[in-house]
């Protein structure tokens, strides 16, 4: 329900309630008084009767004459009969007993059985009553005729007040509107967007000037980030970039003195492990690479690919290291990803090497690549050690297993960057146990667009 609306629902319960409860208030005590005037010629028949109880009858009947009361005067005699002696305008149509005018003596009394009328009565003596009653219908009819005309005047009060609330509130429900579109396309990222210039009331104007303030230090302190990590990216890429050539220097002339003829069994034992070291060291650099390309990137091109096609041409690629190993392919065919194929062939790459470099070489490996719903998974599990834990987030230079150190050639980068290159591809990348006893990795990615 929109702020406006709310407004106005409140706004119209405030006003109803208040009208209904004047006018209740207002009809009550208009019948009061209504029923006050009516009793005042009963009050005159009970002193009349009281000062002369001799010629009581005839005293009450002449002052009813004389103050022109239009009332029902009944005597009630033993055994409830009743004679009506005269009759007021509508007729009175109840029923009058003895005991009624007992309990009506000289008080002015109401009761179902006798109808819609007050009434008092006078003893006048031989165990008779005279009973006088005067009709409470118009005060009834005109109470209702208030009621309704409440009703009518709180209907009318709601629409003035209707009118008048959104006359008075529509410029800041205008300005928090312009302020509510304003965010959302702040939240969606575009914080280039026109900030609003609706005015309205000075709270709504603070509240305006503190958002845009906000969103203005947002702008700096996002900008600043940016080029934090803009010049970090450009130096590890400069960084490795420039490590390469005298690495390949140095790997060459390595190669050259294993080739060499004369090394004695120490010589040639320290240049294979100088061998591993720079392989190791290439491998860190192509990751460094990658990782700085992947960061200087701002809009990756994302092309439709069969997710199937290049997953075999991976997996085709390691089949030497698999010679042992019982691979079972679950791959469904002609599987659709709208997706960058560099990333996705680099994430596939490096789940395999891991595979290779950290589980026997006899330990089984599933590959599955299948649709579920508007989504597409990809899962490379192994029967390896696994990890000690699971529920972390990868990042940079982070080792999960203490075995995967710098002497086993683990850079803490190949699970970090199938993390980045999967989100990037607006997937998420889950680690969980496999069903073989390993590690198990997922990738889902949204399905392609229709």
């Amino acid at each position: 329900m929109r702020l406006g609306a709310k407004l106005t629902a409140l706004v119209v319960i405030l006003v109803v309630c208040s009208a209904l409860g004047v006018g209740l208030i207002a009809i009550t005590i208009s019948h009061r008084i209504e029923l006050t005037s009516l009793e005042a010629p009963l009050r005159t028949v009970d002193a009349v009767g009281e000062s002369s109880s001799t010629n009581a009858l005839a005293n009450v009947l002449d002052a009813l004459q004389a103050a022109n009361v239009d009332a029902t005067a009944v005597v009630v005699g033993p055994q409830s009969k009743a004679t009506t002696l005269l009759t007021s305008s509508p007729l009175f149509q109840g029923v009058l007993t003895v005991s009624d005018a007992r309990e009506s003596l000289r008080k002015i009394s109401r009761s179902r059985d006798v109808g819609d009328a007050v009434y008092t009565s006078v003893d006048i003596g031989a165990g008779q009553y005279l009973v006088v009653l005067i009709g409470t219908a118009s005060a009834s009819r005109d109470e209702h005729e208030l009621e309704w005309l409440t009703v009518v005047v709180a209907l009318l009060l709601c629409a003035l007040c209707i009118l008048l609330s959104r006359r008075i509130l529509r410029p800041d429900i205008a300005a928090l509107q312009e302020l509510e579109k304003y965010a959302g396309r702040v939240t969606a990222g575009d914080l280039t967007a026109d900030s609003p210039e609706r005015g309205g009331s000075g709270e709504i104007v603070q509240l305006r000037s503190e958002f845009l303030a906000m969103v203005a230090a947002l702008q700096v302190r996002l900008q600043r980030e940016v080029d934090v990590s803009s010049a970090m990216q450009q130096f590890v890429g400069d960084a490795s970039h420039e490590l390469r050539t005298p690495l390949t220097v140095i790997k060459g002339t390595n190669d050259l003195l294993l080739e060499s003829s004369g090394l004695g069994a120490v010589e040639a034992e320290r240049l294979a492990s100088n061998a591993k070291e720079i392989d190791r060291m290439s491998r860190l650099i192509d990751d460094l690479l990658y990782l700085a390309k992947m960061g200087q990137l701002i809009t990756e091109p994302m092309v439709l690919m069969n997710l199937s096609l290049v997953a075999r041409e991976e997996l085709r690629r390691f089949e030497p290291f698999f010679s042992q190993r019982k691979v079972t392919q679950i791959i469904d065919e002609d599987v659709m990803l709208q997706a960058n194929e560099s990333y996705v062939r680099r994430i596939i790459s490096n789940a395999v090497s891991n595979i290779i470099g950290y589980t026997s070489e006899t330990d089984p490996v599933v590959f599955r690549v299948t649709r579920s719903g508007d989504e597409v998974i990809l899962v490379i599990e192994d029967g390896g050690p696994g990890l000690p834990r699971y529920d972390e987030t990868p990042t940079r230079f982070q080792r999960f297993d203490a075995a995967r150190n710098r002497a086993h050639g683990g850079s803490g980068l190949g699970l970090s960057i199938m993390h980045d290159a999967t989100r990037r591809m607006g997937g998420a990348m889950t680690m969980s146990r496999s069903s073989l006893g390993g590690l198990a990795l997922e990738f889902r990615f949204p399905g392609p667009p229709n």
